[in-house]
C-alpha cells in the first residue's frame, strides 16, 4: 500500500469516525428528547454519562487515526521535495533544476558564495544544497555560484573559455575559486 493511499484511507476513517460519534450522539438526545426514561433528573444524568461516555469513546479512536494522518503526510514527501518546496513557496520553481544541476556539480561539503539576483532567498538556496555551505565569516568560497546574474569578473572569465565555470543559462553559473 502506497503512502498515499494510507493518507486517504486514514482520512476516510476519521471522517466515518465524525459521522458515527455525531450518530451516536444523535440517538442519546433523541432517546432522551422523547421521555422514554423516568424522571427529569434521571434523564439529564443518563444523558450526561451516555455523552460523555461516546464522546471520550469516539476521541481515544480519533486520535490514532489523526497519528496515523500526520505520518502519512509527512511521509509522503521525500527530504529533496521539502527542501525544494521553498523554490515553489518563492515563486521560483523554474529554478529547481538549476539547484539540481549545482548538486550535481560541487561536492558534498563544498562551501561556496552566491551572487543571486531576485528569488529565491539566500536561506531557500542554502537548504536545497546542503550539505554544501554558503561562506560565512572569515571561510573562502570554494565555489562561486551565479543564481540570475553574472557578475563582471565572472563575465569575463567566462568570455576567456575559463575551463573551471561551467554556464548552466544565461545568468546561471557555477565557477570554482582558484585563487
Amino acid at each position: 500500500m502506497s503512502l498515499n493511499q494510507s493518507f486517504w484511507q486514514g482520512l476516510a476513517t476519521v471522517g466515518l469516525e465524525v459521522v458515527g460519534l455525531l450518530v451516536a450522539v444523535a440517538l442519546v438526545g433523541s432517546l432522551f428528547s422523547t421521555g422514554r426514561l423516568g424522571s427529569h433528573k434521571l434523564r439529564a444524568a443518563a444523558a450526561i454519562v451516555l455523552g460523555v461516555a461516546v464522546v471520550s469513546l469516539g476521541f481515544k479512536d480519533l486520535a490514532p487515526t489523526g497519528a496515523l494522518l500526520v505520518r502519512a503526510q509527512r511521509s509522503s514527501l521525500t527530504d529533496r521535495q521539502g527542501l525544494d518546496y521553498c523554490f515553489d513557496e518563492d515563486g521560483a520553481q523554474a529554478r529547481i533544476p538549476f539547484a539540481s544541476w549545482l548538486r550535481q556539480r560541487m561536492p558534498a561539503h563544498a562551501v561556496y558564495a552566491v551572487v543571486l539576483a531576485g528569488e529565491p532567498d539566500v536561506w531557500c538556496l542554502s537548504l536545497a544544497l546542503l550539505p554544501r555551505l554558503p561562506a560565512y565569516g572569515a571561510a573562502r568560497p570554494q565555489w562561486l555560484v551565479a543564481f540570475g546574474t553574472i557578475p563582471p569578473e565572472l563575465s569575463a572569465r567566462i568570455a576567456r573559455h575559463d575551463p573551471s565555470v561551467q554556464v548552466y543559462a544565461p545568468g546561471f553559473a557555477l565557477a570554482r575559486e582558484t585563487s
